[in-house]
C-alpha cells in the first residue's frame, strides 16, 4: 500500500473530484495512454507534446505513477487550498479514459476514489507540509502514510514518528558535494526539467550568480519565468546570496536557491522579506527527496552520477 499526492490542477477541481468520487490528471491532449508501455507513453507525448528530453520526461513521470504505479487500495491525498486542508482516499479502481468528461473536469485519464477524510493542514507534521510544497503534479508520499493512517483510526499525529531515508540521503549528498561544480549545475538543470521547467544551464564563467534560466508550466496553463542559482556546499547558504539572486530579476521572474547545504535563519527571513519578491529555498534534504522521487525519469548520465542502478524506495 502506497500514498500519493495528486493535485487537482492547483485545487481548481477538489470540488470536481469529491463530488464524482475521482481523481484525474491534466495534458488533456495527451490521448488514451492506459494499456500503454512506459516507452509506449514516451513516444505518445514525443509525437503529441514534442519538447526536449527533459520535458517529455517530466509528463512522462506524471503518467507513469497515475496510470502504471498507483494500485488499487493506495491512498491518493489532494490539496483543498481555499480551505487550508487535504482530502485523502483508497483508490478503488483501475485508471480509466474518459474521452468527454460532462462533469466540468477537463481531465480524461481518472480513477475512482473513496474520499474519506479531511486533515487540516495545521495538523500535518513538518516534514510532510515541506513535501507538499513539491510544483509536481504527482507524487509519492509512501514514507508519510502512516499520518494519514493515524487519522482514518482516529489516532492522533505523532509528526516525529516519520523518518525518511536519513541515511541515504546524506550518503548521496556527500556525494553531490564531491562533483565538480559544473557537473552539479548540470545535474540540477536536469532535475528542472523533468519537474517540469524548460530552460537551459547557464554560462559556467560570468553567469552573475544564474546558474539556470528558463520557465514553469504550472498545472499546464500558466508558464513562469524562473532563474535559479545552486551552491553545491556542505555549510550554510546566507542571506547575501538570496539578496544577489533578487537582484538579477525582472518584474515578472521569480528566483530560486537549490543547495546541498542549508538555509540559516537570516537568509529564510530575507527569502520571505515583505515588500520583496519572495525567493524559493531548496536545501539539501528536499533536494534528495526531489532526487529520488524522480529518479526514474532523470536521463541516464545524471543516474550515473549517484551511483544507483535503480530506483530507490526511501526506508
Amino acid at each position: 500500500m502506497k500514498g500519493y499526492i495528486v493535485r487537482a490542477g492547483g485545487g481548481q477541481f477538489v470540488g470536481h473530484f469529491l463530488k464524482g468520487d475521482f481523481a484525474g490528471i491534466g495534458w488533456i491532449k495527451a490521448g488514451d495512454l492506459t494499456g500503454l508501455t512506459l516507452d509506449q507513453m514516451r513516444e505518445q507525448l514525443k509525437k503529441t507534446f514534442g519538447g526536449s528530453p527533459g520535458q517529455i520526461g517530466a509528463k512522462l513521470g506524471a503518467f507513469r505513477k497515475f496510470v502504471l504505479d498507483i494500485q488499487e487500495g493506495d491512498w491518493i491525498l489532494t490539496p483543498d487550498l481555499p480551505r487550508s486542508r487535504y482530502i485523502a482516499g483508497r483508490v478503488r479502481s483501475g485508471v480509466r479514459y474518459q474521452e468527454k468528461p460532462k462533469d466540468g473536469c477537463p481531465y480524461k485519464h481518472r480513477r475512482s476514489i473513496d474520499w474519506t477524510i479531511q486533515i487540516p493542514r495545521d495538523e500535518l507534521s513538518d516534514s510532510l507540509k515541506h513535501k507538499l510544497g513539491s510544483l509536481q503534479t504527482i507524487f509519492e508520499i509512501t514514507a508519510h502514510l502512516e499520518q494519514i493512517l493515524e487519522k482514518e483510526q482516529g489516532l492522533p499525529v505523532d509528526p516525529e514518528k516519520i523518518v525518511v531515508g536519513d541515511k541515504l540521503r546524506k550518503k548521496l549528498l556527500e556525494r553531490l558535494r564531491s562533483i565538480e561544480p559544473k557537473r552539479f549545475e548540470a545535474f540540477v538543470g536536469g532535475l528542472l526539467e523533468v519537474l517540469g521547467f524548460t530552460g537551459e544551464v547557464t554560462q559556467y564563467v560570468g553567469d552573475g550568480g544564474v546558474d539556470y534560466q528558463g520557465t514553469l508550466l504550472v498545472s499546464d496553463i500558466l508558464e513562469v519565468p524562473v532563474k535559479v542559482q545552486v551552491k553545491r556546499v556542505k555549510g550554510a547558504v546566507g542571506a547575501p546570496t538570496v539578496r544577489m539572486l533578487r537582484g538579477t530579476l525582472a518584474q515578472d521572474e521569480f528566483g530560486i536557491i537549490m543547495t546541498t547545504g542549508h538555509f540559516p535563519a537570516s537568509a529564510r527571513q530575507e527569502a520571505a522579506r515583505a515588500g520583496l519578491k519572495t525567493i524559493g529555498l531548496v536545501a539539501g534534504e528536499r533536494l534528495m527527496e526531489l532526487v529520488l522521487e524522480n529518479f526514474e525519469t532523470l536521463d541516464p548520465q545524471y543516474r550515473r552520477i549517484l551511483g544507483l542502478k535503480r530506483m530507490v524506495v526511501m526506508q
